[in-house]
């Protein structure tokens, strides 16, 4: 049991060390051109921090009796961790320089279980014994699972749930467009271990759950383990990359600066048409304008203007032309001769074969089969 203390003393003054000094590391070595990324990933930290800092304050008695204040700023402090998490991804894949007004909205599930918490306890909270062992799981307690309501219960999972879950997407979203986008290896190696350190964090946080419902002394022992160990990874990194910020900010920025161009018409349209027909992403249904915008380093906005430019009435009408002119070059080939309109139009990337029918007539004035007839009596004229 000793060496167990001492383990768990050794991981909670390594956070009290390290994080301050990869916090300092930032501030000193990374001159930035915007504040907006580096301000999210601080507060990040500083979530992560929160925790450590009460544990360590618990064994030196200085905290004998955590009050509800405490008890609300613990609260908030670890649901911003998940929230923060999400929106440092979507700053990275959107190339956010500054804060949207819908950013704020995200605040909204913290503020609701604040209140529902507010609402039904307005008394202190003792921590037994100073001791720091005791502390750990005391503190997780009473800021997780002290009301024992099955309603703030689940809340509680569902939102950590959720903004991981959203973060995940995102960071998918990023690694899938690294084939085309040029995001450099620091970059990808930072949202790697960013999402270890997550994944384990919400595991020791599951673990947690599991282990105060049935009451399992040995979970806790691993949860407070797992918890300490998995604050430390990104801290630890940054030690070792403290430029990372500066290297993520620039790219942001500089990507703006090549969407905010004062870019000719014709030369969007060319570089949407070569990105788009070269990798026949018209092929992937899941394929978006967000997705288009960041292969691009183009922007929405400007990518909607010069659709409507071209022709088009919105992306999904644009996105069309693509996979009708390559059904038709899969006609030029002869492929009707072997396979069916059915096939085509699921090689052409359509999910309904009524779909693509309608949406071949309306460009083509005629149906696949009419098209075919009308080429095949072409060629036997020439």
């Amino acid at each position: 049991m000793n060496t167990e203390i001492k383990i768990i003393d050794i991981l909670v003054y390594s956070n009290l060390l390290i994080v301050p000094l990869s916090l300092l590391l930032i501030l000193v070595k990374n001159k930035l051109s915007n504040y907006f990324f580096a301000t999210q990933f601080v507060f990040y930290q500083i979530s992560f921090f929160f925790i450590p800092l009460i544990y360590f304050l618990i064994s030196l008695k200085i905290i004998n009796q955590t009050t509800f204040y405490l008890y609300i700023i613990g609260t908030l402090f670890i649901g911003s961790n998940y929230i923060f998490y999400y929106l440092i991804n979507k700053s990275i894949l959107h190339k956010k320089t500054k804060f949207d007004l819908i950013d704020f909205a995200h605040i909204i599930p913290i503020i609701f279980v604040v209140f529902f918490i507010a609402n039904q306890y307005f008394e202190s909270f003792e921590i037994k014994s100073s001791n720091i062992l005791v502390g750990m799981i005391e503190l997780q307690k009473m800021i997780f699972f002290r009301n024992t309501s099955n309603i703030l219960l689940v809340i509680r999972v569902i939102y950590p749930t959720f903004y991981l879950f959203l973060a995940t997407g995102l960071l998918v979203k990023i690694l899938k467009t690294t084939s085309i986008i040029n995001y450099s290896k620091q970059i990808k190696t930072f949202l790697h271990v960013l999402f270890i350190s997550k994944i384990g964090y919400f595991i020791a946080f599951i673990l947690g759950i599991i282990a105060i419902l049935y009451n399992s002394q040995i979970i806790i022992e691993l949860v407070k383990l797992l918890f300490l160990v998995f604050s430390l990874i990104t801290p630890i990194y940054l030690i070792v990359e403290p430029k990372i910020i500066s290297v993520i900010t620039n790219f942001i920025v500089d990507t703006k600066k090549k969407e905010n161009s004062q870019c000719d018409k014709k030369e969007v349209i060319s570089i949407l048409n070569n990105l788009i027909s070269s990798n026949k992403l018209f092929l992937n249904t899941n394929y978006s304008i967000v997705n288009l915008s960041a292969d691009s380093n183009i922007s929405i906005i400007k990518i909607r203007e010069t659709i409507k430019e071209s022709g088009c009435n919105n992306y999904s009408e644009f996105i069309n032309t693509f996979k009708i002119n390559f059904a038709i070059d899969l006609i030029n080939e002869g492929y009707l001769d072997r396979f069916s309109i059915e096939s085509l139009s699921k090689e052409s990337g359509f999910q309904s074969e009524v779909t693509f029918y309608r949406i071949f007539k309306k460009i083509n004035g005629c149906t696949p089969k009419e098209y075919k007839n009308k080429e095949d009596y072409n060629m036997v004229y020439e």
